[in-house]
């Protein structure tokens, strides 16, 4: 399964972008554009043919227009967004959310991947999704939506502790709250500062 994180999206500057890394196709062209070690890394990885065009692309606007550290949130990121639109009130929300997480939100084909960076809400969008994700912050918190209730088994001694241990290492996801508190306070931000946000998959 996918993991999902989201950053801040400086719009601005991938619209400014967005001719010369279309129409790039060399490693001469990415060395041109390339400010920062990281880019510069890019460009060596595609002379030394570790990445395809397509990738560096991608690769470069995530670099360079997403803000900040990511907000990784897991697995279980496609099921809150789905609790989200059972929510009266957030389904603006989870629409933009929904659509953001299917590649189907400003996803450029010229970076259209499989992972990476998947597609982000612009500015005008942003300030949508912050209109209606407060309106439902402002009412509760969500319930996941239950998938039926299962009688789990009692696993004593060693092998009870070993299960336990390992469900535990496994379950990485933040817990629901966080989730929603977490998202919210990156839509906040974002929409605050005029930027928009960005999806990427891994």
């Amino acid at each position: 399964m996918e993991c999902y994180s989201f950053y801040r999206f400086n719009h601005a500057r991938f619209v400014a972008l967005r001719p010369a890394l279309r129409s790039a196709t060399t490693p001469a062209a990415f060395a041109a554009l390339a400010e920062t070690p990281e880019t510069e890394a890019l460009v060596t990885a595609l002379l030394e043919d570790a990445i395809t065009v397509q990738e560096a692309r991608s690769a470069f606007v995530q670099e360079v227009c997403c803000l900040g550290d990511p907000l990784s949130l897991g697995k279980g990121l496609p099921r809150f967004v789905a609790a989200l639109a059972r929510r009266r009130g957030a389904e603006d929300a989870a629409e933009l959310l929904g659509e953001l997480l299917a590649g189907k939100r400003n996803r450029e084909p010229w970076f259209s991947l499989t992972s990476g960076l998947i597609g982000f809400l612009t500015p005008e969008e942003t300030q949508a999704l912050h209109r209606s994700y407060s309106a439902f912050a402002l009412h509760g918190r969500l319930r996941m939506p239950s998938a039926g209730k299962r009688r789990r088994a009692r696993r004593g001694g060693l092998v009870g502790a070993c299960v336990g241990f390992f469900s535990h290492l496994l379950d990485r996801d933040p817990k629901l709250d966080d989730m929603q508190q977490l998202l919210g306070d990156l839509i906040e931000e974002a929409a605050c500062n005029g930027e928009g946000i960005a999806a990427i998959v891994a």
